[in-house]
C-alpha cells in the first residue's frame, strides 16, 4: 500500500517537475515576472490581465514564490494598475510547504 503525499510533498513535486529541483531553501533576491519569448530571443514581460494568456503553472509558480518571500514589494503601479491586488495565500499545501520545507511559519511582509 502506497504511502499518502503530504501537502507540502506534493507542492515540491510540482516544483521538481517545473524547476528540476525545489527552491525552497534557495536564497537570495528573487524577481518573478510573466513574459514569452519573442523570435528574436528577447523576453517581454507580459501585463497580466485580461487579455493576457491565463496560466495555471504560472500561476502556482507566482504563488510558490510568494511562499519563499520573507517580504514582498509591490509597486506603486501595480497597486494602481490593480487595486484589488493581494498575496494572501489560502492554499493549505503552498501554506503547509513555507511552513514546513522553507521554515518560515508567518506569512511574507
Amino acid at each position: 500500500m502506497a504511502s499518502a503525499t503530504s501537502p507540502a510533498e506534493s507542492v515540491s513535486a510540482k516544483l521538481r517537475e517545473l524547476y528540476g529541483e525545489d527552491p525552497a531553501r534557495d536564497e537570495g533576491v528573487l524577481h518573478v515576472v510573466a513574459a514569452w519569448q519573442a523570435p528574436d530571443g528577447r523576453l517581454p514581460v507580459l501585463a497580466i490581465g485580461p487579455s493576457s494568456p491565463a496560466s495555471p503553472r504560472d500561476a502556482f509558480a507566482l504563488r510558490a514564490a510568494r511562499m519563499r518571500a520573507d517580504a514582498i514589494v509591490t509597486t506603486g503601479r501595480i497597486l494602481r494598475d490593480e487595486p484589488d491586488v493581494t498575496h494572501a495565500e489560502r492554499d493549505a499545501a503552498l501554506l503547509a510547504w513555507r511552513r514546513e520545507r522553507v521554515g518560515r511559519a508567518e506569512p511574507p511582509r
